[in-house]
This record gives C-alpha cells, sequence and structure tokens, in this order.
C-alpha cells in the first residue's frame, strides 16, 4: 500500500501536534517513526492509519501496482493491521477464541492458522484456554503482536511494539516480524532503537513537529 501524506496537520485544542507533515511511503517500505515520549509518534501513526482525521491537509491511500487505485475509507480497515499498547483485546475470551474471532473477522494470511500462532508463541493448550483477563502484560502483548503480524493486510503498523516484553520477548518479537511481515508496507513508531526491524526509512519528529 502507498500512503502520501501532504501537509498533514493535528491538533487539539490550540496545541498542534503534527505540523506540515509530508511524505510519501512507498509500497513495500519499512519505516521507523521516532521521537521522544510525548513528541506525537503516536498520532501520526494513528493518522498515518486513518483511525485519527487531520485537522488539515490531505492523505491519500493507494493500492499496489502501476495502475494502483486510491482506496476509499470505507475499505481502508481491510487493508492496515495494527498493533499499539491502546489496542484493546476482549478479555473475557480466551487465547483460543480470540483468535478463532480474529481470523473470522479479518483473516490470516498466507496460509496462518490459529495454530500456526500457537506455534509460534508456544503456548500449551492449558493457557491457551485461559481467558486473556489472566494473561500477564507481556502475554497480551504478544498476543497483539500475533494477531496483528498474521493479519491478512497489505500494510502493518507496530507502535512500542515490545512494551512489556522481556529480553526474550524482545527476540520473539523481532524474529516474528522477519519471518512474518512479508512485502507489506511497515511502519514501527518507537523511541527504542531494538523495534525497528529492518527499517531503512526514518522519519524523526522535526519532520513533523511546528
Amino acid at each position: 500500500m502507498r500512503i502520501e501524506a501532504n501537509k498533514l496537520r493535528k491538533r487539539f485544542g490550540l496545541h498542534w501536534i503534527v505540523y506540515d507533515f509530508t511524505h510519501v511511503l512507498h509500497s513495500g517500505s519499512r519505516t521507523a517513526i521516532l521521537g521522544p515520549n510525548g513528541s506525537g509518534k503516536s498520532t501520526l501513526l494513528k493518522l498515518l492509519s486513518g483511525q485519527l482525521l487531520p485537522s488539515e491537509g490531505t492523505l491519500t491511500f493507494s493500492a499496489a501496482g502501476p495502475n494502483a487505485k486510491s482506496i476509499p475509507d470505507t475499505l481502508l480497515y481491510k487493508e492496515i493491521s495494527l498493533c499499539g499498547p491502546y489496542v484493546e483485546l476482549i478479555e473475557e475470551l480466551t487465547g483460543e477464541e480470540a483468535a478463532k474471532l480474529h481470523a473470522q473477522l479479518r483473516g490470516f494470511r498466507q496460509n496462518l492458522t490459529t495454530d500456526d500462532l500457537w506455534e509460534r508463541v508456544g503456548w500449551s493448550k492449558r493457557i491457551r484456554k485461559q481467558t486473556i483477563a489472566s494473561y500477564s502484560s507481556g502475554m497480551k502483548q504478544r498476543m497483539r503482536l500475533l494477531l496483528a503480524l498474521a493479519t491478512d493486510s497489505s500494510a502493518l503498523y507496530l507502535d512500542e511494539p515490545t512494551s512489556n516484553l522481556d529480553t526474550e520477548g524482545v527476540d520473539w518479537y523481532q524474529q516474528l516480524v522477519t519471518d512474518w511481515a512479508g512485502d507489506r508496507t511497515v511502519l514501527i513508531a518507537s523511541n527504542e532503537e531494538r523495534d525497528f526491524v529492518d527499517c531503512t526509512i526514518r522519519i524523526s519528529a522535526d519532520q513533523w513537529q511546528k
């Protein structure tokens, strides 16, 4: 998916969070969005995913290919997979139920199955049958990452992907991105260098701040 932002601005009240951001993200690119805490990384990511509407400026999403057409707003959700600390899991469901529901609603890419998810994370059947409410914060983050990376989408957005992960979990995340991100357009927002797996493009806070 190709994403083109032109003089994109977003403000809350009188405070500009994103100001005159102009950039083209080409299909299949891997981009790091980096800056200190409070710099607006998550706001920019939400704008570029269509979760937030800009206060000013334009944002265009196009399918990959030489004769690509713009993707209408009503279909954008099908093209983007998102993982962030603010993404809620249905904690009343078990891990197995959540994975099956996600597969039904969004679909998994490259013939992945729910069994592939459990093999990847290494959880026993007992853990998979527990409600998500009983999971630790690190386990919930692994669940978010599994679902996001497995989703059939043309773009992948990861916001602070290693939050709540221990050292082994960070290694697991990095390998998961390497194996499952594929040729999608990838955006990763973080202030941790370890999160930027194979990102060849960097967008820093001075590119969107006033």
